[in-house]
């Protein structure tokens, strides 16, 4: 079982490298960013990178966009042991990517997800991993949804809570079910009614089941991640987790 407790650190100034064996980082960065930080991360995307960033409407989400995948660069141009701008990802058929240093003969595994203006990344090697983010400030039905959306003992167990809950619980299942999904790196093409987990905030996460494998909830890992201002995120990664590392990308 992964610990519930999270204690953000700076990396070592001259971190380079990969998680331990069994061993998942974890990293955290604050998208709202001087101008001048901003253009800095603008000049290490891609092409197409830039192009999505331009089709943005509202100088604030082109802004987070740059920002989320200008760190993105930099964390992984620590363990690839190369410049930010000269990294180039692989994806897979249904667009999720990863990163292979023949050098070193190491696979990255990665995700970035981000809310507001906080983002997490979340790094392995040779397996799978998928991290969601999310913010519970933002109103929204959440029986309703839960109901029309999620499985049905789900939906079921957070209306059973007590009404104080009931909105933590459903951002924990929702986080704790995207992360899955974006392990997988199969993207929506599993339906989230097919699939369950449990929904209680203060019992650490698990996946209960999965209609397409019944041995899916022995295949991976889920954990809940504080990433601080009333954020709440979970990560997936397939296999057993030994350690978790949380580095402040801030602090790089």
């Amino acid at each position: 079982m992964v610990s519930a407790s999270t204690s953000w650190s700076s990396p070592a100034g001259d971190f380079c490298g990969q998680p331990p064996p069994g061993g998942v980082d974890i990293w955290r960065a604050r998208l709202d960013l001087v101008p001048a930080e901003t253009e800095a991360l603008s000049g290490l995307l891609s092409k197409d990178e830039q192009n999505r960033a331009a089709r943005f409407r509202y100088p604030v989400h082109r802004g987070r966009f740059i920002a989320s995948h200008g760190i993105l660069r930099n964390i992984l141009s620590r363990y690839l042991g190369q410049s930010p701008e000269s990294i180039r990802y692989l994806a897979n058929a249904y667009g999720k990517p990863h990163l292979i240093d023949s050098n070193r003969g190491i696979d990255l595994r990665y995700n970035l997800s981000h809310a507001q203006d906080m983002a997490l990344y979340a790094i392995a090697v040779d397996r799978e991993i998928g991290i969601d983010v999310e913010h519970p400030g933002r109103s929204c039905q959440t029986l309703e949804i839960a109901a029309r959306f999620f499985a049905p003992a789900e939906a079921a167990a957070i209306g059973e809570l007590p009404e104080r809950l009931r909105k933590k619980a459903f951002f924990a299942c929702w986080t704790r079910k995207e992360a899955y999904l974006k392990a997988r790196g199969s993207g929506l093409s599993a339906p989230l009614n097919q699939f369950a987990v449990n929904v209680h905030p203060e019992e650490p996460p698990a996946l209960l089941y999965a209609a397409w494998n019944g041995k899916a909830q022995i295949k991976w890992t889920l954990f809940d991640v504080d990433p601080g201002g009333g954020y709440m995120a979970a990560v997936a990664v397939e296999g057993r987790v030994s350690t978790v590392r949380y580095f402040d990308a801030a602090a790089a």
